[in-house]
């Protein structure tokens, strides 16, 4: 997002995170299934509405290496 308003960036960083790390995230909200997995999104529709939002998040334990950003957030910048 743009402006004032907060959010925006965590989703592509966690994508971007997932990539890299060849894990996998799954979003279902309302009646739409959103999967990243090898680098790769898709998305379907689910046959019933979803009365919230599920978060599945799948982190390569194996892999062994370490990411960052390239602008750091200071921990005092978060909120």
């Amino acid at each position: 997002k743009r402006g004032s308003q907060p959010g925006g960036v965590g989703l592509k960083v966690l994508q971007e995170f997932i990539g890299r790390n060849h894990g996998q995230l799954m979003v279902a909200s309302g009646n739409g299934l959103y999967e990243y997995s090898n680098n790769r999104a898709s998305e379907q529709e689910l046959p019933d509405r979803l009365p919230g939002t599920i978060v599945t998040l799948e982190v390569n334990t194996a892999d062994i290496k370490s990411y960052a950003l390239v602008d750091e957030i200071s921990a005092k910048n978060i909120f």
